[in-house]
């Protein structure tokens, strides 16, 4: 594969600063001379290395190196959950007991997993919930901690905290993917393979309508869904087919899910035609079906339901399949591989979904690639 010259002249920046007896590099001029590269490289290069949090560079004065401070180890990681500023206390008692929106487990249940991960490493998990706010307005909260590292989960990390925690030298890795934040350690599950091979195997089988209904997502996920959309639909592609309350007129609405359910598919009908298969978040599975008998179609009959998910306790319906637990284990291991070698590449995990196939409607048959 390619790799563009200012990647590789990372590590030898990297070299060439451990060497560096003075804090200060010299100018973009100088080290694109010393080491035969343009001075446009150097520039992106130090760019990397300014969000890794390995240098300083201040406008008119230079980049500075940051040197790492070794401290005491804790033998500790925090699991991270930012919340919303409006939840009550009351709120955030039954928000823990119970799944948080596509995962299987509880908060309590994922401390437990992370703890028995790290176990072997002689490390112990301490779940932190944060309020947005209050996070955000002490961000040296994270160097307060009791611990090594971070591991964010629910897509709790941003781009003010990795900032943060990349110049200060904190270890952190998120347990979801962050495409809109650089440099950044993550494991999560490569939905949008799936859902691109999803949608090949329902138009190889002869299905010509296929819409999806669900939550926007955070750093573009929904666009990257939609354009899988458009390429496999082609020219049949209405965007009344793909309802996320980003890209159509209504707005997502956990409160009212039964109204909102009816709302999207009238949306979904307005050529008249019923969709064949509706990609639909598991939440909002039992109130569209609920929408489609409305209007006298059976499911999975006239219309089939699929879903995505890393709860590995639905079978009713196909779903693409992840597995939670195994984006949590590989990312306690990423992350206890940064604190315990102080490494500071960064690695981006995809695990891949399965396609667990149910009923599709009018007896219509997946082809076996």
């Amino acid at each position: 594969m390619f790799t563009p010259v200012y990647h590789e002249l990372v590590p030898r920046l990297k070299q060439y600063m451990e060497e560096q007896k003075s804090g200060k590099l010299p100018g973009v001029r100088s080290l694109a001379k010393q080491f035969g590269v343009n001075p446009a490289t150097v520039s992106k290069a130090m760019k990397i290395l300014e969000e890794k949090g390995l240098i300083s560079i201040l406008k008119g004065q230079g980049a500075f190196i940051c040197r790492k401070i070794q401290t005491e180890k804790h033998h500790s990681i925090g699991i991270v959950n930012l919340i919303p500023n409006s939840y009550t206390e009351e709120e955030e008692l039954e928000r823990l007991r119970k799944p948080f929106n596509y995962s299987p487990h509880t908060q309590e249940q994922i401390r437990q997993l992370v703890d028995r991960e790290c176990a072997a490493e002689g490390f112990h998990a301490i779940s932190l919930t944060c309020n947005i706010a209050a996070v955000r307005d002490n961000l040296a909260f994270f160097e307060k901690m009791p611990t090594d590292g971070f591991l964010f989960i629910y897509s709790s990390l941003n781009s003010e905290i990795a900032d943060f925690l990349k110049k200060k030298h904190i270890p952190f890795v998120a347990a979801n993917a962050c495409f809109g934040i650089p440099e950044v350690n993550f494991v999560d599950v490569n939905t949008m393979q799936a859902v691109n091979d999803f949608l090949f195997r329902l138009r190889e089988a002869g299905v010509r309508k296929v819409t999806f209904f669900g939550r926007p997502g955070k750093y573009g996920y929904s666009e990257r869904l939609r354009r899988i959309f458009m390429k496999h639909l082609g020219s049949e592609f209405r965007d009344f087919y793909f309802i996320d309350g980003a890209h159509s007129p209504l707005f997502f609405n956990t409160e009212c899910l039964e109204e909102y359910s009816e709302q999207a598919f009238n949306l979904m009908m307005q050529d008249g035609i019923a969709p064949e298969v509706i990609l639909c978040i598991p939440e909002c599975i039992e109130s569209m079906k609920q929408a489609v008998r409305k209007h006298g179609l059976r499911t999975p009959e006239d219309v089939a339901f699929a879903t995505i998910s890393i709860d590995p306790d639905i079978h009713d319906i196909t779903v693409l399949k992840g597995d939670e637990s195994e984006i949590l284990r590989r990312a306690v291991r990423r992350l206890l591989h940064i604190i315990l070698h102080d490494d500071d590449s960064v690695i981006q995990q995809w695990i891949p979904m399965d396609i667990v196939w149910a009923a599709l409607p009018n007896s219509k048959e997946l082809v076996v690639q």
